[in-house]
């Protein structure tokens, strides 16, 4: 036989009359059942009548209305979600008023300051004491909507449970008398509110009420305190623990209580199941749960399934975030049948990725998704998209929920979720959707008409607070709670988890929205340091008398910056030494015990990799310089981007990206250029002819960036955009204007450079022919990140632009170059970064045997860049792919190949501490 969660010795004789027994909740009631019905020899019996007390006063509220007592005839008891959207609905009819960000979290702190209020009779109608409160902001504000609650409540026939709860304490005697049952026992009420002691008061005076406060006459065999180093070793430590205790006793009901369980759940669920279950790590599809808990689980809301049910819902409105529509495409429930648009909906995203903005509308997706000369074609997905939006189009404006919940049930259908495959766990997945579709829709009475947003908002809210389904009953021989919610349960060991100085007592926490002085008076838990010590202590008793074996009580020492003590609690129980405690998570944070049980399992062999993928004769490269700056900056980068086409999803942008803005911007230079072919046609066009220009040019860039993001470019953007480019174009030409004299004579000049079997496509923005007849490179740069001079001259450049177009300019036989570099265009520099051999160039450009960091005259410099060019060429041409970034993890910042290379495997923490300081970008000193 299992543990025994409950001791139920005292109401045996209860059971056996048919007593009806009242506890103050669910998990309670389960337990009380449970052991009953592990102390029956039938199998089958009558269940007895047991029940939370909040059920109970709804049964109580339903039989007196199907006898027809008034009130309770006349109004129907809110569920808990009807009251929450009953809440949220007052509070953003209010927003004009009370101007909030998240009005539903407001609305929860809202309901529960009512449900206090109410509980502690802190509104009754004899005291003025609330209202003499009103010159406080939150509370007068407070006082509003709980007139607005009453008022909308009255007017639609609803009821709240508390409300109902004082409703049948007004009932008169005889009425009253006629609904209970003969016997009552309340069971657990330790300190209830004074609305439930007014109730119980009314019970008493009307039928036999026995009460049973069980104190707990068990006392633990051996307790014992530790101190562990942090969080992680502490649930590793208790889950060791736990292991060991069941391994001894396979029956004992083992708890682990922990004020902060809700923030702390996840991690011991790892920590548990890596001791219980040490291969859970490749059991997927397992919906098992490791303990009994208070509902702390994952909402529906985080389900896979739910997730995708939810976007595909979230086609009602007509603007959608990119990053959900990629969701979309590549969900398994969406059209889970049509496997020939796997290759087309991947293309769909790698589209979008290139071209959406963060945010793109459905008719944007959906032309995209029927054009039938493009790879991301998906007619099936194009066709279900278009039947959802016809479908959207007959509900109108606004609807009832129960329409809306039709709808959404269609536009799902429409799109092929959930699809037929599904596990055992999603099909109970699906099965809860329905019954909270269910919920949503009858919860029109509180709801009233919706558009189709708001709809969709409160069925996510309605998702979000739903947990996800688990096996019911309390069939498992370990229980997490709070400690609350472990008063009346009985453990045979127990496990305190977090009791430093900060949980044991918990924080006062106090409604901002009830006076703190009503609060106190009052008693209200949570009011006050005291009451909150006295509450604390009081838990802490019950729950040290509720364990008849062993008793641990530990705390962490350390968590980031915070140091923790021992609470006052546990002081005098005896030190226990760290031997019990995993050290996995400490040393080992990213392994577990099955794969730290394998480790040395078996010999590994160690192998070089040598292998080389040599290029292919005649192989054309996409990626012109960057393909050797890639070799340069680390040769796995330019195997995998240049060879495999291996390249990390784009992140959706708010706005125009840089490579746009560069576009824009050559596009306003060759229209400039084009019309100015020499210093001679610059230096004659002053005053407003030369804005003239610039604005026209500007005006070409802005048609661009207009053809590219139509929805975007409205007419005041353009109108910002086109005044910025024409400022940098006119500041730009300035300039330009202090040159020595050039003549354009290539611009955009395209090329193919050669070596052996490697053929680079190369695009030089401009040549220009200097006074002395040689040639300058020049490439337009807009970003603000700019490669300093002296990294050209490294071993190993990371950015090869300059010695790829120096040596690509000698192929054009038009002269001897002597000046190659950028030219900056953007808020913070309009100048230049060049490498010169005289000082014929620009009167701030210095030659490079006056630089401090360039050791090379240009004859020297010229000769490095051809030397450097044909080494990165041949290394690639040869398939040279070996994990080497040149500058450590600065070379690795932007790459987001690393899940590709695994870099961090190979770089330890220390070759990451030194990374070079001598940052290869900025200005050149």
């Amino acid at each position: 036989m299992q543990g025994s969660r409950v001791d139920i010795s005292g109401l045996t004789e209860s059971l056996a009359r048919g007593d009806t027994i009242l506890v103050p909740n669910n998990r309670l009631c389960d337990a009380i059942l449970h052991r009953f019905a592990q102390d029956r020899e039938e199998s089958v019996f009558v269940t007895p009548p047991v029940f939370a007390i909040d059920i109970w006063i709804k049964r109580l509220w339903e039989q007196a209305a199907a006898l027809g007592v008034a009130p309770c005839m006349d109004k129907a008891i809110l569920s808990s979600i009807e009251e929450q959207y009953l809440w949220v609905q007052l509070i953003e009819e209010s927003l004009d008023t009370y101007p909030l960000l998240n009005p539903e979290e407001t609305a929860r702190a809202v309901s529960q300051a009512w449900q206090t209020m109410k509980l502690w009779q802190l509104d009754q109608p004899d005291s003025s004491a609330l209202a003499a409160f009103s010159g406080i902001p939150d509370v007068a504000a407070f006082l509003r909507w709980a007139d607005a609650f009453a008022a909308r409540c009255a007017a639609t026939g609803v009821v709240s449970l508390v409300g109902a709860t004082a409703l049948l304490g007004e009932l008169s005697e005889d009425v009253f008398a006629s609904l209970l049952p003969a016997s009552i026992v309340l069971v657990n009420f330790y300190e209830p509110p004074p609305l439930y002691r007014a109730l119980f008061s009314r019970l008493s005076s009307s039928r036999e009420v026995q009460t049973i406060a069980r104190e707990g006459a068990v006392t633990a065999r051996a307790t014992a305190r530790l101190t562990l180093p942090d969080p992680r070793s502490e649930e590793s430590a208790c889950a060791d623990w736990i292991a060991r205790m069941l391994a001894q006793e396979p029956n004992a009901h083992i708890g682990v209580i922990c004020n902060n369980r809700q923030e702390r759940q996840a991690p011991f669920t790892r920590a548990l199941a890596d001791a219980l279950h040490p291969d859970s790590l490749f059991d997927f599809g397992s919906d098992g749960e490791l303990f009994n808990s208070a509902g702390a689980h994952s909402s529906l809301l985080q389900a896979g399934l739910i997730h995708d049910a939810l976007l595909v819902l979230g086609l009602v409105q007509e603007l959608q975030l990119s990053d959900d529509l990629c969701r979309l495409l590549q969900s398994p429930y969406i059209l889970p049948g049509e496997d020939d648009e796997q290759e087309s909906r991947l293309a769909m995203e790698r589209l979008m990725r290139r071209r959406f903005l963060k945010r793109c509308t459905l008719e944007e997706f959906g032309f995209f998704l029927g054009q039938q000369q493009r790879d991301c074609h998906s007619p099936a997905l194009a066709s279900a998209l278009l039947a959802v939006r016809t479908r959207l189009r007959r509900m109108g404006r606004q609807a009832s929920a129960l329409a809306w919940r039709e709808c959404f049930e269609a536009m799902l259908v429409l799109l092929g979720w959930p699809g037929p495959a599904l596990t055992r766990h999603e099909r109970r997945l699906f099965e809860q959707w329905q019954k909270t579709l269910d919920q949503f829709g009858a919860a029109g009475v509180t709801l009233g008409r919706l558009d189709g947003a708001t709809a969709l908002a409160r069925l996510r809210q309605l998702c979000q607070q739903t947990p996800q389904w688990r096996e019911s009953g309390l069939r498992r021989q370990v229980s997490f709670y709070s400690a609350n919610e472990a008063i009346g349960l009985r453990f045979d060991h127990l496990w305190l988890l977090g009791c430093d100085d900060q949980s044991w007592p918990r924080a006062v926490n106090t409604s901002p929205f009830l006076p703190y002085a009503l609060q106190k008076e009052a008693g209200v838990p949570g009011s006050h340091s005291d009451l909150q010590y006295l509450a604390a202590r009081g838990e802490f008793d019950l729950l040290c008398r509720s364990v008849s074996g062993e008793l641990l009580a530990s705390h962490f020492a350390e968590d980031g910056d915070q140091t923790y003590r021992a609470s006052s609690f546990i002081l005098d129980f005896p030190v226990r030494s760290q031997t019990t405690a995993s050290q996995t998570s400490a040393s080992e944070p990213g392994i577990n015990r099955y794969a730290l049980s394998r480790h040395g399992a078996c010999r590994l062999e160690e192998v070089p990799d040598t292998a080389a993928v040599v290029l292919p004769a005649s192989a054309d490269s996409r990626g012109g310089h960057s393909v050797l700056g890639d070799q340069s900056a680390c040769p796995f980068r330019a195997f995998a981007r240049h060879r495999l086409q291996a390249e990390a999803l784009e992140d959706f942008r708010a706005g125009l990206d840089q490579r746009q803005r560069g576009s824009a911007i050559h596009i306003a230079l060759e229209y400039l250029f084009s019309r100015l072919p020499d210093r001679t046609a610059l230096a004659a066009l002053v005053g407003p002819a030369r804005q003239a220009l610039c604005e026209q040019a500007a005006s070409a860039a802005v048609d661009y960036l207009l053809s590219q993001q139509r929805r975007l470019m409205t007419p005041r953007f353009r109108a910002i955009e086109h005044r910025r480019l024409t400022a940098l174009l006119q500041a730009f030409l300035d300039a330009e204007e202090r040159r020595a004299d050039f003549e354009i004579i290539a611009r955009e000049q395209a090329l193919t450079w050669t070596h052996a079997a490697l053929s680079l496509r190369l695009k030089i923005d401009r040549i220009d022919r200097l006074g002395d007849g040689r040639l300058a490179v020049i490439d337009y740069k807009s970003g603000k990140r700019t490669p300093a001079l002296h990294s050209w001259v490294e071993s190993r450049p990371e950015d090869m632009q300059l010695p790829v177009y120096s040596v690509a300019a000698d192929e054009l036989s038009r002269g001897e170059v002597s000046a190659i570099g950028l030219a900056h265009l953007n808020v913070t520099n309009t100048g230049y970064s060049m490498l010169v051999a005289d000082e014929n160039f620009h009167p701030d450009i210095r030659p490079v045997q006056e630089l401090k960091r360039i050791d090379r005259s240009w004859p020297e410099l010229r000769e490095l860049f051809s030397d450097s060019v044909t080494r990165m060429a041949d290394e690639f041409i040869r398939g040279i792919l070996r994990v080497d970034p040149a500058h450590g993890q600065r070379t690795c910042q932007y790459c987001r190949l690393q899940p590709l290379c695994r870099v961090d495997e190979l770089i330890s923490d220390a070759d990451s501490a030194t990374v070079d300081e001598d940052s290869s970008y900025g200005e050149e000193a």
